[in-house]
């Protein structure tokens, strides 16, 4: 398999993963979004001044901008995993066991 179509099978992964979490979030009570939990993480994790600064930057939106962020990010993950994939299987399901740890740790 090419890399891109790694890649593409990657990024349609992840989006179906983000997707059917959030579905779970919104539906059962209780149920922590994972795209929140891990953007409380990088606000927890922040050095001095940092938060300060994206609210100047972002203003009112600096909510929207770090949820669209965690997302996009998450995307990018899924669509390098893929492309991994096509190489290397042990390192990709490695990589996927990683973030699914982090995700696990931030909720």
């Amino acid at each position: 398999m090419k890399k891109s179509r790694g890649a593409a099978a990657g990024l349609a992964a992840a989006a179906a993963a983000l997707g059917a979490e959030e579905l779970v979030a919104g539906l059962l009570p209780g149920a922590p979004s994972l795209i929140v939990s891990i953007g409380t993480l990088i606000i927890d994790l922040q050095p001095p001044g940092g938060k300060e600064l994206v609210v100047a930057l972002f203003g009112e939106a600096d909510k929207l901008a770090l949820i669209v962020a965690v997302a996009a990010v998450a995307l990018l993950i899924g669509a390098a995993l893929g492309a991994i994939a096509t190489r290397n299987k042990t390192l990709a399901d490695a990589g996927f066991l990683g973030f699914g740890a982090l995700a696990l740790f931030a909720a």
